[in-house]
């Protein structure tokens, strides 16, 4: 038997895995849309959607959104008969037999489910299942280009962490009931990016994520059913009103204490995340990768973008001994970036206006330790790549640098030629960059980061 359940999980991993079981799932729903077959349902298309909208993140072609507008509709139906399926389970556990108050809202409830059965028998005959089945093979493809464990899945992960880290403080906080609603989903959320790209941290998270998602899904729930005694205005005196106050808040407080046990202290699992996952050469590598494979679905050829990114850091490594003010890391971060979304900056002899690449970069996911400020650093880099030698109302703001090197490593690399071998000295006063071949035309860019930089620059065929 454990076999069996274990060649059963093996079965149901991977995009291609949930779409079937979508549509195993789907006709067994349309035969008898109850609870077992709706919420079963309900969990494949969760499946397929999230991770839908976790590759949408990492490689942003049109069939993810594709996927999530065909499954919108039928998802969307379902939710509200899920929702007055689980009402009336909660309902099923706390009310005595003898509470009439419960047994009026079940009624209420049940009419409910009758309606909303007929809506989902509409969505669940509406479904195109031979479009979803064509579609299973040219998905699964696309997502087999990714292997779990990459580091921009990690990246995927570590916005979700943070955000979800952030939100745990506003609810611990405020403790509002939206803030613990909001932070479920966030939690969710990094659970299922976890569990679906990064099996290794699934191994060790996985286990306490459920728990987490599953006390805060019981809080929510309590909630819905109190709103619906009130807008039922079944609670019309005091006693009622306060024993059923007591029945919820013992079930919702108690979750909530074994949330804030497992979340707080000394051994909290946040601060165990995030110093596992958010180490700080665990977040470069990342965002690095996160950076290319989007500037590669830009416009970006990721060698030309290595190339620029290593020639960019050699010469920042250089100038920390020729120059009294050193370049400092954020210097680095963002010229490194802009090596990586080279593409964005157009062409010599064609660059892209500074609002053009601003609304690129606004379709960006901020990298981890990004904020609105760096996103625009990074565009007024690729805006003055090759922006000629003028007055700068920006000057002083570091920027030229990085703007001016990524300049001249891009002459130095004409784009219909093989990327040249490259050698940057920094010595006696001057920065020599050792080029084979030497760009016939890439004196310009040279004299305009000799000005930036304040000391000679020497293009050397070599």
């Amino acid at each position: 038997m454990a076999k069996q359940r274990k060649a059963k999980r093996r079965r149901r991993t991977g995009l291609a895995s949930w779409m079937e079981q979508v549509l195993a799932c789907h006709r067994t729903a349309q035969r008898t849309p109850d609870v077992q077959s709706v919420h079963q349902l309900r969990k494949a298309l969760r499946r397929c959607r999230t991770l839908a909208g976790a590759l949408r993140e990492v490689d942003p072609a049109p069939e993810w959104r594709d996927m999530l507008k065909a499954s919108r509709a039928l998802f969307k139906a379902l939710g509200g008969l899920r929702d007055t399926h689980v009402l009336v389970i909660w309902l099923d556990r706390l009310a005595p037999e003898e509470d009439a108050v419960g047994r009026n809202l079940r009624y209420r409830l049940n009419q409910r489910e009758v309606e909303l059965t007929a809506a989902a028998r509409a969505a669940l005959d509406a479904f195109d299942r031979e479009a979803w089945r064509e579609s299973i093979g040219p998905l699964a493809a696309s997502a087999a280009r990714h292997a779990p464990g990459e580091p921009l899945f990690e990246q995927l992960a570590m916005r979700r962490l943070v955000a979800a880290h952030a939100q745990h403080r506003r609810a611990m906080k405020g403790g509002s009931r939206t803030a613990w609603h909001d932070l479920r989903k966030d939690i969710k959320r990094l659970r299922y990016a976890v569990e679906n790209f990064l099996p290794d941290l699934h191994a060790r998270w996985g286990d306490e994520l459920a728990l987490l998602q599953e006390a805060l899904g019981d809080v929510h729930d309590l909630d819905v059913l109190w709103d619906e005694f009130g807008a039922a205005h079944l609670l019309v005196d005091g006693a009622t009103r306060d024993a059923w106050r007591r029945r919820l808040d013992a079930v919702r407080d108690a979750r909530l204490d074994a949330y804030r046990e497992r979340m707080t202290g000394p051994g909290a699992g946040w601060k165990r995340w995030r110093d596992e996952l958010l180490a700080p050469d665990r977040v470069e590598r990342a965002n690095h990768a996160a950076l290319a494979r989007w500037g590669v679905h830009h416009g970006c050829d990721p060698e030309r973008g290595a190339w620029l990114a290593d020639g960019l850091a050699a010469a920042l490594d250089g100038l920390e001994h020729l120059v009294p003010e050193p370049p400092g890391p954020s210097t680095r971060r963002i010229g490194v970036a802009g090596a990586q979304l080279h593409g964005l900056a157009g062409s010599p002899g064609k660059p892209a206006s500074r609002k053009r690449i601003d609304r690129q970069l606004a379709k960006l996911p901020l990298p981890i330790g990004w904020d609105e400020a760096t996103r625009r650093a990074c565009g007024r880099v690729l805006a003055d790549m090759y922006r000629p030698v003028d007055a700068n109302p920006d000057e002083g703001d570091g920027l030229e640098l990085p703007s001016r090197l990524l300049g001249l490593l891009d002459a130095l690399a004409p784009v219909d030629a093989p990327l040249p071998n490259l050698r940057i000295v920094a010595a006696h006063g001057l920065l020599r960059f050792d080029v084979a071949p030497l760009a016939a035309d890439a004196a310009p860019a040279g004299r305009r980061l000799a000005a930036a930089l304040g000391v000679p620059v020497i293009l050397n065929p070599g």
